[in-house]
């Protein structure tokens, strides 16, 4: 058993450490309550300071509405269609100038060949016979009976080739 004196020691430091420990706690409690409301000041003065340097502050540019945006946008692809449109249109004024230019061309060349071969039929048709015919058979002649010695005929091959020059100026004089 323990003995009566230790159980009033024990009593007594029981209270001791109570009231030590009463005091610690109610020291702390009022220490947390200070340093609360210390805090719930100091986030006042926070509070206010940035409110006061809100006010100081100029308000940034308004930024543009999406309608804005959306004119711009609107603006930038008309004057785009603009232009493509006036590209294409002279583009195809320029395709058309060269396709007259190449059909006039065209009608030039066909009525050209076909006066051309009008007159080939017509000759043809007038039963003319073809230049020198007399000359050239000469020359075949001339040929035929000097074998291996063609420097005899070269008069009568002269007389051909002067012929064939006389008629063809005749007839390029007669075209033009």
């Amino acid at each position: 058993m323990v003995p009566k004196r230790w159980q009033k020691e024990k009593r007594k430091t029981t209270k001791r450490w109570d009231d030590d420990i009463r005091q610690v706690a109610g020291k702390t409690w009022s220490r947390v309550a200070r340093e609360r409301s210390e805090w719930s000041r100091l986030e006042e003065v926070f509070a206010n300071w940035q409110t006061d340097l809100q006010k100081h502050q100029p308000s940034p540019a308004p930024s543009p509405t999406p309608s804005y945006d959306q004119q711009i946008i609107q603006k930038e692809y008309a004057s785009e269609e603009a232009y493509w449109t006036r590209r294409i249109e002279n583009l195809k004024r320029a395709h058309d100038k060269a396709i007259a230019g190449m059909q006039t061309e065209y009608q030039k060349t066909l009525n050209e060949a076909n006066e051309l071969y009008s007159r080939a039929q017509d000759e043809k048709i007038s039963g003319r016979m073809p230049p020198c015919e007399d000359e050239k058979a000469k020359v075949i002649h001339c040929y035929s009976v000097n074998p291996g010695r063609s420097l005899m005929c070269a008069t009568v091959v002269n007389e051909f080739r002067d012929c064939v020059c006389r008629n063809r100026l005749a007839t390029v004089s007669t075209m033009s």
